[in-house]
């Protein structure tokens, strides 16, 4: 449109028709689109920006075998598209002497025809359900100095049913599957540059979550999983086409869950080599 603005429109449409089984002759059709608008202006050319879109979208969900609380009138189950509304502003500059990069982004999503499991029949679901998703994203990226290389990032995520079924009983609750509210990251990576070792490179990252709740209902109550911080570390070294990395996930040895209505445990100190020849 201008030197400093741009603006950028589509429409997707998808059309699907099948059936919910090799074994059904009736069809299942279903149309759907999805349209996307952004704007970009230039505040300083190449340097800072601001930005907005709106985005729809949308997911075909796969029929599903279903039965009367008792496992009896088993049946094949088709559902509508899964879709979702997203807003978004942001802004994104570089800094110090383009050395450092960060985005900064608020948004809001909401999401309807979900598809909830059914509380009072575990062999059906339900669909109809509408989840709003609001946060904001910080990530930053940067070279301060040849060979250092940094990465960071921080995500905060507010979650709520907005529409379900009484029987659900988790209107106005997060969701399980929303996960933790809060996310971190941050890595920072150093090869050096000249001398006996050059090549060599050493990095070492941090990354955690805050608190989550696997099961928030009403009448079966919440299950809640401690937040949870672990370290990853890495040392590796280039010689012509030759490389070797060794990596330790989870250095501190850490016990941390994850789940969505369930407890997993996830994977205790890790110790990786690899080796990579290039032609």
């Amino acid at each position: 449109m201008s030197e400093r603005l741009s603006m950028m429109m589509s429409i997707r449409l998808d059309h699907l028709v099948g059936s919910t089984s090799t074994f059904e002759a009736e069809k299942v059709y279903q149309t759907t689109y999805s349209p996307k608008f952004g704007l970009v202006y230039q505040l300083m050319p190449d340097r800072w920006v601001v930005f907005a879109n709106y985005l729809n979208g949308f997911v075909f969900l796969d029929p599903a075998i279903t039965s009367d609380p008792d496992g009896t009138n088993r049946r094949i189950k088709p559902f509508d598209p899964e879709q979702a509304n997203q807003f978004e502003i942001g802004t994104k500059a570089k800094l110090f002497a383009n050395r450092l990069e960060a985005t900064l982004s608020l948004y809001t999503i909401d999401v309807y025809n979900k598809l909830m499991t059914d509380i009072t029949n575990t062999q059906n679901f339900k669909q109809g359900g509408k989840v709003n998703s609001k946060g904001i994203e910080l990530t930053l990226h940067g070279t301060p100095l040849p060979g250092l290389t940094i990465i960071g990032g921080y995500s905060h995520n507010y979650n709520q049913v907005t529409k379900s079924e009484p029987s659900d009983a988790n209107l106005g609750l997060r969701p399980e599957e929303a996960g933790p509210a809060n996310l971190f990251n941050a890595w920072i990576d150093y090869e050096i540059q000249a001398g006996t070792f050059k090549n060599l490179n050493i990095g070492m990252g941090v990354f955690g979550a805050s608190s989550q709740r696997s099961l928030n209902r009403l009448t079966l109550g919440a299950m809640k999983l401690p937040s949870y911080t672990f370290l990853n570390g890495v040392i590796g070294y280039q010689l012509d086409q030759y490389n070797v990395r060794f990596k330790i996930d989870n250095m501190l040895n850490r016990k941390y869950f994850t789940g969505n209505a369930t407890v997993n445990p996830q994977a205790l100190r890790t110790f990786l080599v690899s080796f990579n020849y290039s032609f």
